[in-house]
């Protein structure tokens, strides 16, 4: 008896002590992880996502199950253009999957209600005012965490499908078991006969059975670590947050079922010692995660809305958090004031910078309907453009932009600029063009609210009399519609024959000895120097080669006939 008690204190003492280690362990992860989130607050995103890991998060927004069908999308092409997947990565600050789709879900489907987007600043700025409230809901947030190789919806929507196992074989070799069991006790030899004989069908049912449902149990998992969030988030009882933790405890009340005895199938053996070890030997003799994952696809299937929209709630939850620190990062930045009358589509802004640049130069500009922007290469003008969207963007869709004052509209933002060659459909970078630009001529005609369209040298992909005389006849049709259009071209004349339509900035250059300088300053007018044939004896072009250009542009300047290159007329 004393050894019996010896023994027990023993053990006593090493559960106390492996108590005490397992507490101690979860402080000092929860210290590190408030301390990587003070040290991330305001500060460009230390996580990379690779491409792949850029298309799983985006399952959420491309999928049309349960979205609006009139809900706009900004579509490849322009989120190709703007470089929107670096934008995504410099905002990204989230904890968990659902801020990731979250956050890219609102990146490519702007709103168009100025109360919904006001909602939305609200929780943002309450995050960014409210540290000790942020802090405790990113810290249940960062309980759900990521998959390795998956987004949360991705898993979720491989169980759509899922079919049951069916469960009359497992309920036999269960029964074939608990048979073989009590027969050891009264026929020891026949006993071991059986077990051995129900240790092979089982196993061999279970590993079966295993492999099929294996797809599916990453999604289960994703489900409980979802309802563990909502529950977490739920318990904070943060005033400000109230209508959002309600939802989450009436979605989960609806999948309650679903998580009583889950650890039956989410358990693995794998890890967590000689419990689960001993649970998975259970399991091949028995079946209950079988049983079990039958009646969490049933409760799943009646149940799918509940589970998005818990994703979704969370999401937004982490995403507001990460556009906060967002705006933190920013050396500038303030609310839209969407005030303008849709038949005067522009923009009035003051400050814009692009937030993807080190250094940026901030421009001012106040425009209504069509801007033509002309000037010499690298002088800026695509990044103007491109700065102008991505602002218009992220007005709409985080409440934030990288400006001191944006007053606009509320618009479908398209563009037409960094194309390339369709090769696996057969189409020429002309072709591509035409029907980039058709397709934001389409939009802009079609009712559905204006449009801000921006496009990168028209028709680049042609000769310069059919780019100048149909890119003329484009502009004018797109700047007729009401819309808000801002382009940019090398071809000055389109400056004069579009005065009216369009109003004309431009971006210039100095050019000293050797040095070109770029001031990147956006200026009212159309650019009138001409300095691309300086620039080819400036990169060491031989001065026959300059000194003929220069006298060949002069005499089409002069005559309006260019002349051959022995110097004949043409």
């Amino acid at each position: 008896m004393q050894a019996a008690g010896v023994l027990a204190l023993i053990f006593v003492g090493i559960a106390v002590v492996m108590g005490f280690m397992i507490v101690q362990e979860n402080r000092r992860q929860r210290t590190v992880f408030l301390n990587r989130l003070r040290k991330a607050w305001g500060k460009k995103p230390e996580r990379t996502v690779s491409a792949e890991g850029l298309a799983s998060i985006g399952a959420l927004a491309r999928d049309e199950k349960g979205q609006d069908p009139g809900r706009f999308a900004v579509d490849d092409i322009t989120w190709h253009d703007l470089g929107m997947d670096d934008i995504f990565r410099l905002m990204d600050g989230a904890v968990s999957s659902p801020g990731d789709e979250v956050l890219y879900d609102w990146l490519r489907h702007p709103l168009f209600s100025a109360e919904e987007i006001a909602e939305r600043d609200a929780l943002v700025s309450f995050f960014g005012t409210h540290e000790a409230e942020r802090v405790r809901v990113q810290t249940a947030l960062g309980q759900i965490g990521r998959m390795r190789r998956f987004s949360f919806y991705e898993y979720m929507t491989r169980l759509r499908g899922a079919e049951e196992v069916g469960l009359a074989p497992f309920a036999a070799a269960g029964l074939l078991s608990l048979v073989s069991l009590a027969t050891l006790f009264i026929r020891p030899v026949i006993g071991i006969l059986l077990l051995m004989a129900a240790l092979g069908i089982n196993v061999s049912l279970y590993l079966k059975a295993r492999d099929g449902i294996y797809l599916y149990l990453s999604g289960f998992k994703c489900v409980l670590r979802l309802l563990s969030g909502a529950e977490a988030v739920g318990k904070l009882g943060i005033p400000e947050l109230a209508g959002l933790t309600d939802r989450l405890k009436e979605e989960g009340r609806k999948l309650a079922s679903m998580r009583r005895g889950a650890f039956l199938v989410t358990t693995t053996g794998q890890v967590g010692g000689m419990g689960e070890a001993v649970l998975e030997y259970l399991k091949m003799f028995f079946h209950p995660d079988i049983f079990k994952f039958n009646s969490m696809l049933r409760d799943f299937r009646g149940q799918e809305d509940a589970c998005i929209s818990i994703l979704r709630i969370l999401g937004t939850l982490d995403a507001a958090c990460a556009v906060a620190s967002f705006r933190a990062y920013l050396p500038c930045w303030c609310r839209a004031e969407f005030t303008l009358e849709e038949d005067r589509a522009g923009v009035d802004a003051e400050g814009m910078i692009h937030p993807l640049l080190a250094k940026p130069v901030a421009n001012d500009f106040s425009v209504r309907g069509g801007v033509l922007v002309t000037g010499s290469n690298a002088s800026g003008k695509s990044t103007f453009l491109k700065n102008a969207a991505i602002c218009q963007i992220l007005a709409q869709s985080a409440a934030t932009v990288p400006a001191k004052k944006w007053r606009t509209g509320l618009y479908r933002v398209l563009t037409s600029m960094a194309l390339t060659d369709d090769l696996a459909g057969g189409d020429s970078y002309f072709v591509v063009e035409i029907k980039s630009l058709k397709r934001i001529l389409d939009a802009a005609t079609d009712g559905n609210g204006p449009v801000l369209g921006v496009v990168d040298e028209v028709l680049r992909g042609t000769n310069t009399i059919e780019r100048v005389a149909a890119s003329a006849r484009i502009l004018q049709s797109l700047g007729e519609t009401g819309s808000f259009i801002l382009a940019a071209t090398h071809d000055i004349e389109l400056s004069y024959m579009l005065e009216g339509v369009f109003a004309n900035y431009h971006f210039s250059e100095e050019i000293s000895g050797d040095d070109v300088a770029f001031n990147y300053k956006l200026t009212e007018g159309r650019s009138m120097t001409r300095n691309a044939i300086r620039l080819l004896g400036i990169a060491g072009y031989p001065e026959k080669i300059v000194a003929g250009a220069r006298a060949d542009a002069e005499h089409f300047e002069k005559t309006g006939e260019w002349r051959r290159a022995d110097g004949r007329r043409i």
